[in-house]
């Protein structure tokens, strides 16, 4: 689910990746039969994806793939299945399952796991576990928080960030959106699909401005832009900020030029007051 200010960069619509629990869904194969997707034969509720994967329904899908609540003969559990949308550089297998990787190497209460990766019928795909509740964007809209919620919350994501940049990663898509807040009340980071790493060699190629534009770093929404962890800590700043505010760090505004406008120009929005308690 998108959040208010949720806009994103010309240059990055493509690059941008469904996540958790707002997405599902079931077929034959993650190439399977149904929609069409830039050249690729889509899954659809009701048929086995995979030879091991029921899908069930879509639960998001963007520019570059799709997400499906899917459940697992294997596992016996239900989990969130992403494929590609399109054919193409960001679609081949050894981009997508570069998530899976990332993920591989990091076992964190308040971060998605990967369960599964693999190809089926020339389809890659990628199961991480379901995660069951509500973006914040939309938790905290049906919930007003206090300030000691927004600390012991705040307290869990940036440990999980700390765990996530010791092994070289940059996330580059911190949002609300990307945050899920569990039944039991924990936030879980989701959506590692434009995340890079720092290799042996130095960081890793970055396609342009990639992300969404009403929570980058300055630097990060220029078009030669090449982020590294700094950028994640400027976007977890911001979802502090809306915790307490309820707007991104550019405050709102009416569209994605603005927002981008804004980033490029470093016009952040001063923290209002917070909440008491």
């Amino acid at each position: 689910m998108a959040d208010k200010a949720d806009f994103h960069d010309a240059d990055a619509t493509a690059a941008q990746e469904p996540s958790g629990p707002s997405a599902g869904q079931a077929s034959s194969s993650p190439g399977g039969s149904a929609g069409s997707g830039g050249g690729r034969n889509l899954p659809v509720p009701g048929q086995l994806s995979a030879g091991k994967y029921l899908i069930e329904a879509e639960l998001s899908r963007s520019g570059q793939g799709i997400v499906f609540k899917a459940y697992s003969k294997v596992l016996d559990r239900h989990t969130a299945l992403k494929v590609p949308l399109a054919q193409g550089p960001a679609g081949d297998e050894a981009s997508w399952h570069e998530e899976a990787r990332r993920l591989c190497d990091l076992a964190h209460p308040n971060i998605v796991r990967v369960l599964d990766a693999g190809s089926a019928e020339g389809t890659p795909y990628v199961a991480t576990e379901l995660i069951e509740g509500l973006p914040l964007g939309d938790y905290v809209r049906q919930k007003p928080l206090r300030a000691r919620q927004i600390l012991h919350w705040m307290i869990q994501l940036v440990d999980a960030l700390a765990a996530i940049h010791a092994k070289g990663i940059t996330h580059r898509d911190l949002k609300p959106g990307n945050v899920i807040v569990r039944s039991d009340g924990r936030p879980v980071l989701i959506d590692f699909g434009i995340s890079t790493r720092v290799t042996a060699y130095g960081p890793e190629p970055q396609a342009g401005s990639a992300g969404t534009v009403a929570w980058m770093a300055p630097e990060q929404a220029r078009p030669d832009a090449a982020v590294d962890h700094r950028a994640d800590i400027f976007a977890m700043g911001g979802i502090l900020k809306f915790l307490m505010s309820g707007t991104s760090p550019y405050g709102h505004m009416a569209s994605r030029e603005e927002y981008l406008r804004a980033a490029r120009t470093a016009q952040v929005e001063r923290v209002p007051a917070g909440p008491a308690g």
